[in-house]
C-alpha cells in the first residue's frame, strides 16, 4: 500500500466536520469541568459520566463505547433475526429464545457425548474420545487452532496449544490463598452440574467423583504456561511432523488425534506447531499416571460444563452462580434476547455479519476508513524516515512491511458453505452442536491448503477491530464505525480522536512487541538489527515501566485493587501511544488542506477528549481482577492518562505545566 500525501487527505473533506469553538454537545455532556484536565485526564474527560452512570444489574460492566454500541446493536440484530426469510438465522433464533422447550428437553442432547466417554476404558481410548468431543469445543488439554504458517504464511497449518481447565485465570491455581476461597465454590459447581447430568451414576459416590475432578484440574490448572510464556517468540512456538508428536506425544496428540475428524487427514511428514513444551511435555507424564476414573470423571465434567449455560434452568443457573457472580459480580443473569444475540454472532459469525452490514452500513464510512488509515500510514512513514534510533537497514525493512498492509473494512466476503446445516427451531443445543461440527469442519479443512486473504476472524456485527500479523493486515467491522468511534455529522476533530485513534493502534500493532517478529508478507522473521532492537526494547521498558505504576480502583473508587501489569500490557499501550500520536498528526494535515489553514487549540482539545472518552466505563470489582490478572488491554484510566502523560501535543492543548500530573518531565515513547 502505497502512504498517501497530506494534502491527498482533502479528497474527502466533505465526510468531515470543520472546526469548533466549542466542544460539541456530545463531548460536553461527559466532561467534569471540576477536574482539571493537567491532573488526571481521565477524570476531567470521564468525570460527569462517571458520577451519574451506575452498573445495570444484570451487566458486569458498563461503558460509553463498546457495551454502548452492543446493547444499541441488540435491537437491530433482534429484529434481523425475527425478520422473514433468514434461513438458518430465523430457526437459530427461535430455538434460542424457546425456553421451555430447552426446559422440557433437559439434558437429554448430553447424553450420547457421556456415553462414550464412559464406555472407554483406558487412558488412551479416554483421549481418544475427547478428541471425537473436540468438534464441540470441549477443550480437554489442548485447544486446536488453524493459522497461517509462522514461516510460509501463504499456507494454513495446525497450532496446537494448552486447553481449558475449570477456572478462567490459571493464576489463580498457583496462588494457594486465593485457590482456597474459590475451591469450595468450584466444589460445589462441579457437584451441581455432574449431579444434574448423571443424577443415578453420580449419587453413586459423589465425594469420589467431585474429587476426582478436582484433582485433575488442579494438576492441568497448575501447569499452565503463562501470558508472557505463550507469548515467547523463541519458547512458545514449537514445529515438528506429526510423526514426531505423535512419538513425544502418544496421548496428548497421537491418541487424541485419532479421535479428531479431519476431512483429509494429515501426513506424516505435515507440521504442527506447538505451544510452550514444558506444558504438554507435563501434562503428557501426567495423564500416564493419573487413574482412568479419574480422567473420565474430569472429560465428563468438561462436556457438561461446556454446555452448562445453553441448557435448562439448574445448569444455568448453576454456571451463572460460579463464573458470573461469584467470579466476576454480576448481579442478576443477562437477558435471554441479549444472550440469543451474543450466541448468533458467535455461532453464526458472518451470516448475522452480512445482514448487519446491509442494514447499518454504507460507502461513506468505508471511504472515510481508507482515507484516515492512508493519511495516518503517511504519517507512520515519515516517522520511520526520521527516527534516529532506527538504523538505515531496520528503517526500510520497516516501510517496506508498511507498504504492504492491507485493510479489510465492513464485512468479509469470504464464501461460506451453509447447506450442511439444517436448524430446528425447537433444538436449541442440537442446533449448537450441529453449528460447531459445521465450524470445526469448515476450519480444519483449510489445513495445508493456501491461505484465503479475504477471509476474517470476526464478524461484521462485532464491536471491535483487529491487526493479524500472520497476514498483516487490519480488519474494521462494519460495528464499530457507529458513534462514539464515527458519526457523520461530528466534527474531523472528533472523528480522527475517535476512529482515527483505533485505525493508529491496529496499525501500530504491526510494530509492537509482537507484530515487529513479523515481516511485511506475515513471516514470522527477525528484520532487526541487534542495536535497533535494543533501542527498541529500551523505550517498551520506558513504557512497562511507567504502566506498572498505575493502580486500579474498585467500583465506587474507594479502595486499590491492584496495579496494572506493564510487561503483559506492553503490546496494547505500545499501540495506544503510538495510534494516538499519528492519529493527531494525520488530523493536523487534514486541517491544512481546509479553508482556515490548520487546527486550533480548542479542536486539539476535542480530539484528545473524544480519544478519552471512549474509555470511560465502570467495572465490577471481580471483573476488573480478572482482566488485571489476565488481561493484555490496560484499564481505561490508564488507557487515556498513560497518551496525555507521554504527548507533548496534549500538554500544549491543554496548557499543562510541565512537572504537572499529566505532563511530567520524562516521557516514554516507542513510536
Amino acid at each position: 500500500m502505497k502512504a498517501l500525501a497530506p494534502l491527498a487527505i482533502a479528497a474527502v473533506a466533505t465526510l468531515l466536520g470543520g472546526c469548533d469553538a466549542e466542544l460539541p454537545s456530545n463531548v460536553a455532556a461527559l466532561v467534569d469541568t471540576e477536574v482539571d484536565p493537567c491532573d488526571n485526564f481521565y477524570q476531567h474527560a470521564c468525570g460527569t459520566w462517571l458520577k451519574t452512570t451506575d452498573i445495570p444489574a444484570s451487566d458486569l460492566m458498563v461503558d460509553t463505547s463498546f457495551m454502548a454500541i452492543d446493547k444499541q446493536n441488540v435491537e437491530v440484530l433482534k429484529a434481523i433475526a425475527q425478520a422473514p426469510n433468514r434461513p438458518l438465522l430465523n430457526e437459530f433464533w427461535a430455538s434460542c429464545m424457546d425456553k421451555d422447550t430447552v426446559e422440557e428437553i433437559g439434558n437429554e442432547p448430553l447424553k450420547n457425548g457421556l456415553r462414550r466417554i464412559r464406555n472407554a476404558n483406558t487412558t488412551k481410548a479416554v483421549l481418544k474420545v475427547a478428541g471425537e468431543l473436540y468438534q464441540h469445543d470441549v477443550k480437554f488439554g489442548v485447544t486446536l487452532m488453524v493459522n497461517s504458517d509462522i514461516s510460509n504464511a501463504l499456507k494454513n497449518t495446525l497450532y496446537i496449544n494448552p486447553g481449558d481447565v475449570a477456572l478462567p485465570d490459571s493464576k489463580i491455581y498457583k496462588n494457594g490463598t486465593r485457590y482456597g476461597e474459590l475451591e469450595p465454590e468450584l466444589r460445589q459447581y462441579v457437584t451441581r452440574v455432574l449431579k444434574l447430568a448423571m443424577k443415578k451414576r453420580f449419587n453413586e459416590k459423589p465425594q469420589e467423583i467431585v474429587d476426582a475432578v478436582m484433582r485433575v484440574d488442579m494438576n492441568f490448572g497448575a501447569n499452565l504456561p503463562s501470558i508472557a510464556e505463550l507469548r515467547d517468540p523463541v519458547n512458545g512456538i514449537n514445529t515438528m511432523t506429526v510423526a514426531t508428536a505423535r512419538t513425544k506425544y502418544p496421548l496428548l496428540f497421537g491418541a487424541f488425534m485419532d479421535g479428531v475428524k479431519f476431512e483429509s487427514p494429515m501426513e506424516a511428514t505435515s507440521n504442527v506447531t506447538f505451544g510452550p513444551l514444558r506444558y504438554f511435555n507435563t501434562v503428557e507424564q501426567l495423564l500416564s499416571s493419573m487413574p482412568v476414573e479419574d480422567l473420565k470423571w474430569y472429560l465428563s465434567f468438561h462436556y457438561v460444563h461446556h454446555y452448562a449455560p445453553m441448557l435448562s434452568e439448574p445448569f444455568v443457573a448453576a454456571h451463572f452462580d460460579l463464573y458470573s457472580r461469584t467470579l466476576k459480580g454480576q448481579k442478576e443473569r443477562t437477558p435471554q434476547d441479549r444472550v440469543c444475540v451474543e450466541r448468533a454472532i458467535t455461532y453464526l459469525p458472518h451470516l448475522v455479519g452480512q445482514y448487519f452490514f446491509e442494514k447499518k452500513f454504507d460507502k461513506t464510512r468505508e471511504q472515510y476508513v481508507q482515507m484516515l488509515a492512508k493519511g495516518i500510514e503517511h504519517e507512520m512513514h515519515e516517522r520511520f524516515s526520521t527516527l534516529a534510533w532506527l538504523d538505515d537497514a531496520t528503517r526500510q525493512a520497516a516501510q517496506a512491511k508498511l507498504a504492504k498492509v492491507t485493510n479489510l473494512i465492513g464485512r468479509s466476503y469470504e464464501p461460506v458453505n451453509y447447506s450442511r446445516l439444517d436448524l430446528r427451531t425447537d433444538r436449541y443445543l442440537e442446533n449448537l452442536q450441529a453449528l460447531e461440527r459445521e465450524r470445526f469442519r469448515a476450519a480444519t479443512s483449510k489445513i495445508g491448503r493456501a491461505v484465503d486473504r479475504t477471509e476474517w476472524f470476526m464478524s461484521a456485527a462485532t464491536v471491535n477491530a483487529y491487526y493479524a500479523p500472520g497476514r498483516n493486515q487490519i480488519v474494521f467491522p462494519a460495528a464499530i464505525l457507529q458513534h462514539p468511534f464515527f458519526a457523520g455529522d461530528n466534527t474531523a476533530a472528533q472523528n480522527f480522536g475517535a476512529i482515527g485513534a483505533v485505525v493508529g493502534h491496529e496499525l501500530t500493532h504491526g510494530f509492537d512487541t509482537r507484530g515487529r517478529m513479523f515481516d511485511g508478507d506475515g513471516n514470522m522473521r527477525n528484520w532487526w538489527s541487534a542495536n535497533t532492537t535494543a533501542e527498541f526494547e529500551t523505550r517498551a521498558q520506558c513504557l512497562k515501566e511507567q504502566y506498572s505504576r498505575f493502580q486500579v480502583k474498585n467500583e465506587n473508587g474507594t479502595a486499590v485493587l491492584g496495579h496494572v501489569n506493564g510487561n503483559q500490557t506492553i503490546g496494547e499501550n505500545i499501540a495506544d501511544n503510538g495510534g494516538v500520536s499519528m492519529a493527531l498528526k494525520a488530523y493536523r494535515n487534514y486541517m491544512v488542506a481546509q479553508p482556515q489553514g490548520r487546527a486550533e487549540k480548542k479542536d486539539e482539545q476535542v480530539f484528545f477528549l473524544s480519544f478519552a472518552q471512549l474509555w470511560c466505563s465502570k467495572l465490577r470489582d471481580g471483573l476488573a481482577l480478572q482482566r488485571l490478572s489476565t488481561g493484555v488491554h490496560s484499564p481505561g484510566v490508564a488507557r487515556v492518562n498513560g497518551v496525555a502523560m507521554n504527548s507533548p501535543e496534549f500538554a500544549a492543548a491543554f496548557q499543562c505545566p510541565l512537572g504537572s500530573n499529566m505532563n511530567p518531565e520524562k516521557k516514554c515513547k516507542v513510536w
